[in-house]
């Protein structure tokens, strides 16, 4: 049977592993998610093409990579093409519902949907003048996003909305994206905001590390546990039963396993760019995979669902027939950017099922992910044959993109989107 219906879910900075472990964590301990979460088709080694959200998500949602369109900041080119325009021009209905302040509507993201609702001049806005507006923003450090019990208040009403109609709904989520929403309510907040104040110190302590590591682990659970909610209540209503549910991240997020905290850096580790793939199709049973698969391929993959021809504009190959259980989909490599901002600048990833090539124009470095999955010893002088195979798919995949020169124009961002990229860590 083909879904008239899917909802494309996205986690912000959601980590393969913990999100593999809070699965088997809920799994042990309500019978209700162990159903649901036994419905869904798991991939094993999927991999993001960017190791940001700027870099990622729409080279997700189109299916090309970041560095094939010109842009200018994290403003999107008004002709990329997303799978929900492709998805409009078939009578479907669009919605995103959004609240990370780089994919909203001011960097041109609402123009790709029918519906969009980001919320970022509504109840987190910091232009409104009204002094308990101002001090609700400050005594609750969660206010840079909506939490994921606003979201999927904001979800129902929208597929209330939408139902009457074939649709497609994405919607992003923010909790696990640093300063890490746990759902405890303000006072866990305010340590929320104090740890990550400690974690921009030159030397952070091991107990610190401890700390934030836990509060990361918590807001995988805590949304976890609401997605699923929000999918149970669906389900009971009768319209999970001709709807695909594709649940997924973005990108990782980093530990100081390399000597870091976060994303905001060129880093292409895999705790930074392995990410968790669930896809739940009606009348379709669960299972694992074990084949290697890029997200650049999730949006054919998602048209192949419902049954919709891929566009001319996508350049990635639908993993489908994986779902199905036939042969056709082989990707030998998976690649990864960052920072395209030329050349100089850029930094790539080249991904196999055993080895992985990390590289900018003045390093590499080559790891083999089956006896050193951790990346601690970099074979860039020993596994000169791997290397150049890696590092002439990398400058392959260079040599195909369009350009590396910025084109969009954009203005000066709004002081409340500001503000909140400001308290995410994206700006100082």
């Amino acid at each position: 049977m083909t879904p008239n219906n899917l909802i494309f879910i996205q986690l912000d900075s959601l980590r393969y592993r913990e999100a593999m472990e809070t699965l088997k964590h809920l799994s042990r301990t309500k019978k209700e998610f162990k159903s649901l979460i036994s419905k869904f088709q798991i991939f094993l080694n999927a991999y993001t093409p960017g190791a940001n959200t700027i870099h990622s998500v729409p080279a997700i949602l189109s299916s090309s990579f970041h560095s094939s369109y010109k842009t200018k900041g994290n403003f999107i080119q008004d002709d990329i093409v997303f799978i929900s325009d492709v998805l409009k021009e078939k009578d479907f209905v669009t919605s995103g519902i959004n609240t990370n302040p780089f994919l909203s509507s001011f960097f041109g993201y609402d123009k790709h949907f029918d519906r969009y609702i980001d919320g970022m001049s509504r109840e987190l806005s910091l232009s409104r003048s009204s002094f308990l507006q101002r001090l609700k923003f400050f005594i609750d450090p969660s206010l840079p996003y909506s939490t994921a019990s606003k979201m999927n208040k904001k979800a129902e009403k929208e597929i209330i909305s939408i139902k009457e109609n074939n649709f497609f709904l994405w919607i992003f989520y923010m909790d696990t994206h640093m300063p890490y929403n746990c759902g405890k309510g303000i006072f866990s907040n305010y340590r929320s905001k104090y740890l990550m104040g400690l974690s921009q110190r030159n030397i952070v302590s091991d107990r610190v590390k401890q700390d934030i590591k836990g509060l990361y682990d918590k807001s995988v659970l805590y949304t976890f546990k609401k997605i699923f909610d929000l999918l149970l209540k669906l389900s009971k209503n009768g319209l999970l039963n001709d709807t695909a549910i594709i649940i997924t991240s973005d990108h990782g997020e980093e530990f100081w396993e390399h000597g870091l905290f976060g994303h905001h850096g060129r880093r292409h580790y895999q705790e930074n760019i392995k990410v968790p793939l669930l896809i739940m199709i009606p009348d379709m049973i669960g299972k694992r995979h074990e084949t290697m698969v890029s997200l650049l391929d999730l949006s054919p993959t998602m048209l192949d669902i419902l049954s919709k021809k891929t566009s001319d504009h996508m350049i990635g190959q639908s993993f489908y027939p994986l779902l199905v259980g036939k042969k056709g989909y082989n990707r030998r490599y998976s690649i990864s950017e960052s920072e395209i901002l030329g050349y100089h600048n850029s930094r790539f990833a080249v991904t196999s099922k055993r080895y992985k090539l990390i590289f900018d124009k003045e390093k590499r470095e080559l790891y083999d992910l089956k006896l050193d999955p951790k990346e601690k010893i970099n074979l860039d002088k020993d596994k000169t044959s791997v290397l150049k195979r890696l590092e002439d798919v990398g400058n392959d995949h260079i040599s195909k993109q369009k350009s590396f020169e910025q084109k969009v124009e954009g203005g000066d961002i709004p002081p409340d989107i500001s503000a909140r990229l400001e308290a995410l860590g994206y700006i100082d």
